[in-house]
């Protein structure tokens, strides 16, 4: 995977699942970093979002997690992923 972002370094699902990888590993700062290059590429890549948004709740940045998914929302107000991870960031905020 590594590779292939060496030879193409804007493949956005090659970034996504090194992002899913670090997120297994607990590597919060090395997902986080790696999704923020690729909005840098495409702002409006859901699945990217998707992902930053989880990555900023595991890393307890609620605010950040609702803007980015708030976002999305302004786009589309039905996206179901989108809504789920947003009910997620409100329960978990009101912890």
């Amino acid at each position: 995977m590594v590779e292939s972002l060496q030879i193409d370094p804007q493949q956005l699902q090659a970034r996504t699942e090194l992002s899913r990888i670090y997120q297994q590993q607990k590597r919060w700062n090395a997902a986080e970093e790696i999704l923020i290059k690729s909005l840098q590429i495409d702002p409006k890549h859901f699945q990217t979002c998707i992902e930053l948004s989880r990555v900023y709740r595991q890393q307890g940045k609620w605010i950040n997690a609702t803007a980015i998914l708030k976002e999305m929302l302004a786009i589309d107000n039905n996206d179901l992923e989108a809504n789920i991870e947003l009910n997620k960031v409100n329960e978990r905020e009101k912890e």
